[in-house]
């Protein structure tokens, strides 16, 4: 059918295809990662060595925690949808005829479920449920979700379809990712990252994506280093997740949901505040709330932040530190691409 498999591209791009095209470079996956990371890594000199930026150590945590959270997120667009295409294995609509006058097929082996459009959902999900409680935030978090999906139909991308999953699941992932104890990003890659591997070796088409830049030179389809390159940034941002907290002294809260923690670094109710669970009297159950403590000051409140503030110089080296070397070694795990791929023609083929 048209909406399920049906091509939809345009040539020569209308209005809303030169609208989408200008926004989805911002708004992909690899963007988005890479971005994250800079920031992350950026972020404790930023704090330290800019006399215009002061921030409070509660607050420059909840900046920090967001960010990486944020990166884990974009990971789902990069790993997780690249291991769903080898479980749907369906095809992308188009096939076009270039110069040479060979049909080929527009982008890669499968298109199920839409990764850009995944990532469209999971910005458009986090501008209208972080930011600005207005209806603003909200217009341009639906805006950007939608301008993302009509960029990937119209270019033949993806099907209408395929769009609509992609789209649908960025926003119960986010929710989810949100909302979930944050010790989940521990059990979400130890099942993903394998499995990913593993489906990827069994896909029935394998000789066709997988392809060695060296065999290919500029050929961009490749699932195996798409996913590798998803890997690694999953991995940087799990790592410094729970060294966030290990270093804090507070691997506890990895059991609350990141609103949970943002909420009790809220800097516009910075107020002597303690965390504490408390039993329910309708059912007795254990949750998480805010309970206003007079008898405690912010210092007493926060005392758990002393040892790492944003005014502190040595502090920021151990996060810059700390940040680079993860970063080395998520690097090497991209490095080692070309070897999988390598060896998946070569398996493949017999030889």
């Amino acid at each position: 059918s048209l909406l399920h498999r049906g091509c939809h591209k345009q040539f020569p791009p209308g209005a809303l295809v030169t609208i989408g095209d200008t926004v989805q470079p911002f708004i992909n996956p690899r963007a988005m990662a890479i971005t994250a990371a800079l920031f992350i890594g950026a972020l404790p000199c930023i704090t330290t060595c800019s006399k215009a930026i002061r921030l409070t150590p509660c607050s420059y945590h909840a900046i920090k925690i967001s960010a990486l959270h944020f990166l884990y997120r974009a990971c789902y667009s990069l790993c997780l949808d690249v291991a769903l295409y080898t479980v749907f294995q369906q095809r992308r609509p188009c096939t076009c005829s270039w110069d040479d006058g060979k049909f080929e097929q527009v982008g890669s082996v499968y298109g199920m479920p839409s990764g850009d459009s995944m990532m469209g959902a999971l910005f458009g999900a986090w501008i209208w449920d972080a930011g600005p409680r207005n209806t603003h935030s909200t217009v341009f978090g639906i805006w950007a979700m939608v301008i993302v999906m009509i960029e990937r139909i119209t270019w033949g991308q993806h099907s209408v379809f395929q769009a609509c999953v992609g789209a649908s699941l960025g926003v119960l992932l986010y929710y989810w990712s949100t909302r979930a104890p944050q010790f989940m990003v521990l059990i979400e890659s130890m099942l993903i990252i394998p499995m990913g591997y593993f489906l990827l070796f069994l896909d029935p088409a394998r000789q066709e994506w997988s392809v060695p830049a060296a065999k290919h030179p500029g050929f961009e389809h490749n699932l195996m280093a798409w996913f590798t390159f998803g890997v690694a940034f999953q991995l940087f941002s799990v790592i410094l997740i729970c060294r966030h907290y290990s270093s804090l002294g507070v691997m506890g809260r990895m059991r609350w949901s990141l609103v949970t923690v943002l909420e009790g670094l809220d800097q516009d109710q910075i107020e002597a505040q303690t965390i504490r669970p408390t039993n329910t009297p309708e059912t007795g159950a254990m949750t998480e709330s805010l309970i206003p403590d007079q008898s405690l000051t912010v210092d007493d409140t926060y005392q758990h932040f002393s040892e790492e503030t944003t005014g502190k110089a040595q502090e920021a080296l151990t996060d810059t530190s700390f940040t680079l070397l993860t970063a080395i070694g998520c690097s090497l795990v991209i490095a080692l691409q070309d070897m999988i791929n390598n060896y998946a023609v070569i398996s493949s083929a017999g030889m």
